[in-house]
C-alpha cells in the first residue's frame, strides 16, 4: 500500500523507484502483484503517463489515509527523541516558495537529519492524498479537515515600467485596464480577473494581455522590459519601486492584502518536523513576503 501510494504521489514508477530506494522492475512486479491479489486494476499505464481508474481512486484514497497515520507513527516516535527528521513536504505558491528558501536552508542547516521537499503549486492539493506535510495558502480558506495557523497578510500590488507608461498612458480606473496589455501568471484559468477595493466597494476586473509567464519573477522581468502591467505582491518587487524601475499604478483601488495560512493534516500530535517549521516561520516573521498582523 505504501509503494502504490508513492506511485500516485510522485506520478511515475520511476520516481517512486527511486524515492522508495528500490529497482523500477521491482516496483511494477510488487504493484502487478498488488492488483492481482486484489483482483482489479488500479493503474492504467503506458510509456508516457499513469492514470488512476476508478477503482485505484478509491483504493489510493484509503492507502493514502493509512501511510499518513504510519507516518504520524514515525513522528511520534521521533518525538520522543526530540530530533526533526525524515522528510517535510511542503506544497506553496511559487513567489512564496522562491521566498522562503533562506528559511528552509536554516531549518536544514540546525537539522541534519532533515530533508525538505518544496512543491510549487498553483492549485490546491490534496494535502493527506498526495501526502504533504504542510502547505501555504492564501485565503480564504475553504471549510474542511485541515488545521490552519494564520501566518500574516500578503500585499499585492499592480506594476509598470516608465516606458510602458509613456507608450500607453496611466490606468485611472480598474476598468481601463481592459485597453491595456496585461501581463498574465502561470496556467490558464488562474490569473484573468484582478481584485480591487475592499468591502462595499470591492469588485473585479477581467484583464487580458498577449503574455503569459510561468512565475512572478517571469512577470516581474517582463513588466521591467515594458511588456505590460503586472500584479504582484509588494515585497517583490519594493527594490524595483525604490529605484524607479516599476512604477505602481491603481494603488488608491488596490486591496489591502489576503491572509495567508499554513494549513496540515489534523492529528493529535503535531509531528516534530511541522513544529520545526513553524516554529522558524513565526521567528523569522519579519523577513517574510508577508506582513505580521
Amino acid at each position: 500500500m505504501l509503494l502504490f501510494a508513492e506511485v500516485v504521489a510522485a506520478a511515475s514508477i520511476t520516481s517512486a523507484a527511486e524515492r522508495l530506494g528500490l529497482r523500477k522492475s521491482t516496483v511494477s512486479r510488487r504493484l502487478a502483484a498488488l492488483e492481482e491479489r486484489l483482483g482489479i486494476r488500479l493503474l492504467e499505464r503506458n510509456t508516457r503517463r499513469l492514470r488512476l481508474t476508478e477503482a485505484g481512486r478509491e483504493y489510493h484514497a484509503h492507502c493514502a489515509r493509512l501511510v499518513a497515520e504510519a507516518r504520524e507513527v514515525n513522528a511520534a516516535v521521533s518525538e520522543s527523541r526530540g530530533t526533526p527528521q525524515g522528510t517535510l513536504r511542503i506544497a506553496t505558491l511559487s513567489l512564496l516558495g522562491e521566498l522562503l528558501t533562506p528559511v528552509i536552508a536554516e531549518l536544514l542547516l540546525h537539522q541534519p537529519r532533515l530533508r525538505v521537499e518544496v512543491s510549487l503549486a498553483q492549485t490546491h492539493v490534496d494535502l493527506i492524498a498526495e501526502e504533504y506535510d504542510l502547505a501555504l495558502r492564501t485565503g480564504p480558506l475553504a471549510d474542511s479537515s485541515l488545521m490552519a495557523r494564520r501566518l500574516g497578510r500578503v500585499r499585492t500590488g499592480y506594476y509598470a515600467s516608465p516606458s510602458y507608461l509613456s507608450r500607453h498612458g496611466t490606468p485611472r480606473t480598474p476598468e481601463a485596464l481592459t485597453a491595456h496589455e496585461c501581463i498574465l501568471l502561470a496556467e490558464s484559468g488562474t490569473d484573468e480577473v484582478w481584485f480591487f477595493g475592499e468591502g462595499r466597494s470591492a469588485r473585479t476586473v477581467p484583464v487580458t494581455g498577449r503574455l503569459r509567464v510561468p512565475s512572478e519573477r517571469a512577470g516581474q522581468a517582463a513588466a521591467r522590459a515594458g511588456l505590460g502591467i503586472v500584479r504582484l505582491a509588494a515585497s517583490l518587487v519594493a527594490d524595483d519601486v525604490r529605484s524607479g524601475l516599476l512604477v505602481p499604478v491603481l494603488a488608491a483601488d488596490t486591496p489591502p492584502g489576503l491572509p495567508i495560512f499554513a494549513v496540515y493534516p489534523s492529528s493529535r500530535q503535531l509531528p516534530l518536523k511541522v513544529r520545526a517549521f513553524l516554529k522558524l516561520l513565526s521567528a523569522r516573521g519579519a523577513a517574510l513576503p508577508w506582513e505580521e498582523e
